[in-house]
């Protein structure tokens, strides 16, 4: 007497190897662009933007929103430029978000586009 098992194709093992793989290198990137934003947290030009647009993606990581915003960005260096992020916004942030706040900045100082949010950086009012 046998047992009957499920069976597998290849092609259901190679799609769920793709799947896998797939999951493996968004991963990655995200890990990525994790460590890319703390080492500008650490090391980018310090500035202040300007919010003069802000749109909830619809995308949503670990129930925080995920914003695009458009901003006009004053780096303490004198650069002057307008750029767009998306951003995860953490709840508690995610209020100063509005168009005409002001929120804290670091920027690449060789590619000021590359930008995060100082979400912790206290603004003078």
């Amino acid at each position: 007497m046998g047992f009957i098992t499920k069976g597998t194709t290849s092609e259901g093992t190679a799609s769920a190897t793709k799947t896998n793989l797939r999951d493996a290198i968004s991963e990655s990137e995200s890990l990525r662009e994790q460590q890319a934003k703390a080492s500008l947290l650490q090391t980018g030009v310090p500035g202040v933007a300007r919010v003069t647009s802000v749109v909830d993606s619809g995308v949503r990581v670990n129930s925080e929103p995920v914003l695009d915003i458009e901003l006009e960005v004053a780096l303490e260096d004198g650069r002057h430029y307008e750029t767009r992020v998306r951003e995860l916004a953490p709840q508690m942030y995610a209020g100063r978000v509005e168009p005409g706040a002001n929120i804290g900045v670091r920027a690449d100082a060789l590619d000021p586009q590359r930008i995060t949010l100082d979400w912790l950086r206290e603004l003078d009012a």
